[in-house]
């Protein structure tokens, strides 16, 4: 109902305290209002149990609450409507703020709302606020005050952005010491502090708080050293991939050891791969001039893709993958630390 209808109003209909301390008790554990759902109360009890019942619940007291109030006297059936201001100029009360009458029918207070805003004007009441030291949004530092005795002095984003709106508001704040993140927000649940005033929204904090207003937001991010490039004197290698490497190593030891069995010389061989002239005196057999030109072929494939492989290599320096993905990431950092153990 909360999240689907978060203008409804809601109307509770009972002579029963139990029943609605009960309805209070629990439409606040289950986050049933905001404030911007009117709750109206209509039951029929005394005057002293219908202020009692304002002042003790939270739903009833601190939320956009009114109290239709039904008795009679001389002049027959009466209604008044009750609300609880909980910071006023008088510190916080419970107050009439309409009656209905047969003969004379609604009557509202003078300057009067049946809901009016309740937190406005703070008049000067006191705001207990619970925190902990999280820079740059609080930080608690003690300093000596008049007398030589030592005092904390609050700073940060959030702290500062308070101080706004507690002169804003007209409050004064007071901060409640607390040890831990749970004890802060059980702080909040009772009721001990008005709030928390940093607070990250995490998916299951929604299912427990309501969050006012969102004026921040935090990202993750990762960030590694830049990679290395690799030694200069290796750039000789790495215009070509292992592959390459080892199918050239292969056909420059197979074909000279074929050609030595058939009686060609196998320098000529790797002349022909330096890019040296080739050999006088051409073979005579078919095989064997077939063989050649296919190495003329293979090492003038071989000489060129190296050669513009290398100029590119030097003239543009690759450096080393690095991770773009989050498994990627998980895999370099753990590579990481798994060699710097093994270094110790």
């Amino acid at each position: 109902i909360r999240l689907n209808y978060r203008c409804t109003n809601v109307v509770v209909i009972s002579r029963d305290l139990t029943f609605l301390t009960a309805f209070a008790k629990r439409s606040l554990q289950d986050r049933l209002l905001v404030w911007s759902t009117k709750l109206l109360l209509v039951t029929r009890r005394a005057l002293r149990e219908v202020q009692e019942l304002l002042e003790a619940h939270w739903t009833f007291s601190m939320l956009n609450t009114a109290l239709l109030n039904l008795w009679e006297d001389e002049g027959g059936a009466r209604y008044d409507v009750y609300l609880h201001m909980p910071y006023g100029p008088g510190g916080k009360k419970s107050r009439r703020v309409a009656t209905w009458t047969a003969r004379r029918g609604v009557v509202l207070s003078a300057r009067q709302r049946l809901f009016p805003e309740k937190f406005l004007n703070f008049h000067g009441a006191e705001v207990k606020i619970t925190a902990l030291p999280f820079l740059p949004f609080w930080n608690v530092a003690k300093e000596k005050g008049n007398g030589g005795a030592e005092v904390e002095r609050y700073t940060g984003s959030d702290y500062v952005l308070l101080e706004t709106l507690a002169w804003k508001m007209n409050f004064t704040i007071s901060i409640l010491p607390s040890s831990s993140w749970s004890e802060a927000t059980r702080f909040v649940e009772e009721r001990l502090a008005f709030m928390t005033s940093i607070y990250h929204i995490l998916p299951g904090r929604q299912e427990r708080y309501d969050f006012t207003f969102t004026y921040e937001f935090a990202q993750f991010s990762f960030g590694l050293a830049k990679p290395f490039l690799r030694p200069r004197w290796q750039s000789l290698y790495y215009p070509l991939t292992d592959e390459v490497w080892a199918a050239i190593l292969a056909a420059v030891v197979v074909v000279p050891l074929v050609l030595f069995v058939l009686g060609r010389a196998a320098q000529d061989l790797t002349g022909m791969l330096l890019g040296q002239s080739p050999p006088q005196g051409l073979p005579r057999r078919s095989s064997t001039r077939v063989l050649v030109g296919a190495w003329l072929l293979f090492s003038m494939v071989v000489v060129y893709v190296y050669k513009g492989n290398l100029t590119a290599s030097l003239m543009l320096p690759k450096y080393p993958p690095r991770p773009e993905t989050l498994a990627e990431l998980v895999t370099v950092v753990r590579k990481e630390v798994e060699e710097q153990k093994g270094r110790k």
